[in-house]
């Protein structure tokens, strides 16, 4: 290979994680709101999850819009407070999702979970895009639940 063909490679190379890092993917997480028959009406941003609203598990996440009617991946690692016996958090990776558009990284609260800060490391095309952190309280005012 030349020298000028290998830079010609090069560069191109080089200029595309540049362009794909443009784009300003829109985040929101937060809860699902639900009626008095359990069917989903809303959602409300927060990062304050009810471990148990009315005797029900919570259903929360993050809702991840593309710029650009384009596909993307999405992926997702969790990590959970560690107890008084362990030294580390404990992660959990998600289950990697091809997107188009809008997709969603939803999960349930057990009645049997632990309160206590929580977070979720948001991978978008297999890159770090951002970390959010949220607590999961026993008790909680949502305004609209």
């Amino acid at each position: 290979m030349k020298l000028h063909e290998f830079l010609a490679i090069t560069l191109s190379l080089v200029q595309f994680p540049i362009v794909a890092s443009t784009l300003d993917y829109k985040l929101d997480f937060g809860v699902i709101i639900h009626n008095d028959n359990g069917e989903p009406i809303g959602f409300e941003k927060t990062s304050t999850i009810p471990i148990d609203y009315k005797g029900k598990s919570s259903l929360y996440g993050l809702v991840v819009t593309s710029p650009e009617d384009q596909q993307f991946s999405l992926n997702s690692v969790h990590v959970f407070p560690h107890s008084e016996n362990e030294i580390d958090d404990i992660k959990l990776m998600g289950k990697p999702m091809l997107i188009q558009k809008r997709g969603a990284i939803l999960l349930r609260t057990d009645l049997s979970d632990i309160p206590g800060n929580y977070k979720m490391e948001v991978y978008i095309d297999n890159k770090l895009h951002q970390t959010i952190s949220y607590e999961l309280v026993t008790n909680t005012h949502l305004s609209r639940l």
